[in-house]
């Protein structure tokens, strides 16, 4: 959903100004999308109206080889079968606002109500990021331990996938790197300490030196096929350890938040008289959003632990 685009809001004065309420839905959505991380990688699929609340991928397994020659002018005796396998997910609701009162609204500065809605953006965004955090957590596949991260540790994890055959991510660029989603101090941590730091395998001279004669196998490469992506919204942490990721394609499903039934919405209540406040001392700005997130495979997905 390009950052440009509207999202659904409401209000509940009849003479609402419907530019301002454009403005503010580009500024919802500009802000919900910035800076997501993890949602970026997910295979993303997108609730059909009134099909239900359950969201649906369909995978077929790796066909096998075809090594019995064929006759002359003959199809082969028999057609290869695909095995098929179901992933579903449940949509949920998720949601919070900020109240606000009417004298406030008459005395606040200009662009208070755009700071409200900036604030209802983000917690949207900390929430999506972090219910993708929780349930990749769920993989059974994990490296590290309760220390500082050191590149020796990401290299572990991406030759664990590659062993695993998991694919390199297909938004990586080229397609042709996992994808790292690090806290800050594990990723600051990770450039300046270990013997190599990750700064020392970044100089072609290194990566040269380290990938001849090996090159091209997953146990010399596997360390130099990894993206860092740095995600102040990691919000899984295990007491004195960070859960940090190294993600493959296809590795868990999300609900789109392009427009759809799902998408997300900022609610603007103004500070009018009715019967839960006769006197309109109050109002409301929030938002809410429809998800879904779901782990496929524990062999797409390694946690990297690290010391908080």
């Amino acid at each position: 959903m390009p950052t440009s685009a509207t999202a659904n809001i409401r209000t509940s004065a009849t003479n609402a100004n419907l530019l301002q309420d454009i403005v503010l839905a580009k500024l919802f959505v500009s802000v919900l999308r910035k800076d997501l991380v993890t949602y970026e990688l997910g295979m993303m699929e997108q609730l059909p109206m009134r099909s239900g609340k359950n969201l649906r991928w369909q995978f077929f397994a790796n066909p096998v080889a075809a090594t019995t020659p064929l006759t002359e002018g003959s199809d082969p005796a028999n057609s290869q079968a695909l095995a098929t396998t179901k992933v579903e997910a449940t949509i949920q609701q998720y949601g919070d606002y900020f109240e606000l009162s009417d004298f406030f609204t008459d005395v606040a500065h200009s662009g208070t109500k755009e700071e409200f809605v900036k604030a209802a953006a983000y917690a949207g965004r900390l929430t999506i990021d972090t219910l993708n955090h929780v349930e990749l957590a769920n993989t059974t596949t994990s490296v590290g331990a309760v220390t500082p991260l050191v590149v020796d540790t990401v290299r572990q994890a991406a030759q664990t996938l590659a062993s695993q055959n998991a694919k390199y991510h297909r938004s990586s660029p080229g397609g042709s790197y996992y994808v790292f989603i690090g806290s800050p101090k594990a990723c600051y941590v990770m450039f300046g300490e270990g013997n190599p730091a990750w700064s020392d395998i970044k100089t072609q001279a290194m990566s040269d030196n380290l990938n001849s004669p090996l090159k091209g196998t997953p146990a010399a490469s596997a360390m130099y096929d990894v993206i860092v992506k740095r995600s102040s919204n990691i919000q899984v942490s295990g007491g004195t350890t960070d859960v940090n990721f190294l993600i493959a394609d296809d590795a868990f499903g999300i609900s789109s938040l392009q427009p759809s039934q799902s998408q997300p919405e900022v609610i603007v209540v103004p500070a009018e008289p009715s019967l839960a406040s006769p006197l309109g001392m109050r109002g409301t700005i929030g938002w809410k959003a429809s998800y879904a997130v779901k782990l496929f495979d524990s062999n797409r997905v390694s946690k990297v632990l690290s010391a908080t």
